[in-house]
């Protein structure tokens, strides 16, 4: 995840001594709309779920002006123009009892050999999003946001404004704290993706940009897990036994 806060602060020109961030939302309630020559995918984007920082991120806190003016969707928080898969044609809150609860983004898909990808994962699998964000209001959570959440498990804090900058495609199941050379252990949607790959469905570039696979074999893989590697734009899955 450091490397994309690097590229974030790089593209946003967002200073060391400010804050960024990244909440990643995988595989919520995916659809994938080609009616009438449409190419979208519509997800969820943000719900008040603990994320990998021990912190929440509150829908309802969302300032998506600077979002809305750009509306690009790019892969794993990457800003180069081959990165750039899609634009968002509508975001709009999810409301529960007049409070924002998640974002309902449906995002509009460009003609690209990677676009077509994310498509056919979208439809096997269900895809992830993640948001990359600047905090602006952020703190400990106060005794009322403990009740509140309790049940999203435990947390340290609570960001209640921030801006949106960018939205990323990742591959479910892998979230944000395993893209860009992700270790991808047996389940039965690792399963799926498996079979993507392996046959052919999707191509190894593609699920190397989509975090899917690593890129380089010098890192050995965990007891009993399974990962996949690109190799002369080859994938091969490598298996450790314990």
């Amino acid at each position: 995840m450091s490397d994309a806060i690097a590229r974030m602060r790089k593209h946003f020109l967002i200073g060391e001594d400010e804050p960024v961030g990244i909440v990643a939302c995988v595989g919520k309630d995916v659809e994938v709309d080609t009616s009438r020559g449409n190419r979208d995918i519509i997800v969820t984007a943000n719900t008040a779920d603990v994320d990998l920082d021990e912190e929440i991120v509150l829908p309802g806190g969302a300032d998506t002006g600077y979002f809305l003016a750009n509306r690009k969707v790019v892969v794993d928080h990457m800003y180069d123009m081959a990165s750039c898969v899609g634009h968002v044609r509508a975001l709009n809150p999810v409301k529960v009892g007049g409070e924002t609860t998640a974002w309902k983004t449906r995002i509009g898909m460009y003609d690209l050999p990677i676009a077509d990808d994310i498509l056919k994962i979208a439809r096997a699998t269900g895809i992830g999003v993640s948001i990359g964000f600047n905090p602006t209001a952020y703190g400990p959570p106060s005794d009322d946001e403990v009740a509140k959440y309790a049940g999203k498990g435990s947390f340290k804090s609570i960001v209640r404004q921030w801006k949106w900058l960018e939205l990323s495609f990742t591959a479910f199941p892998c979230n944000v704290a395993c893209q860009s050379g992700a270790v991808i252990e047996d389940d039965s949607k690792q399963i799926q993706l498996d079979e993507l790959v392996t046959k052919g469905v999707i191509r190894a570039e593609s699920a190397t940009a989509l975090g899917m696979v690593e890129d380089a074999i010098t890192k050995a893989a965990p007891s009993n897990s399974t990962r996949f590697i690109v190799t002369d734009g080859l994938l091969v899955k490598v298996t450790q036994p314990a």
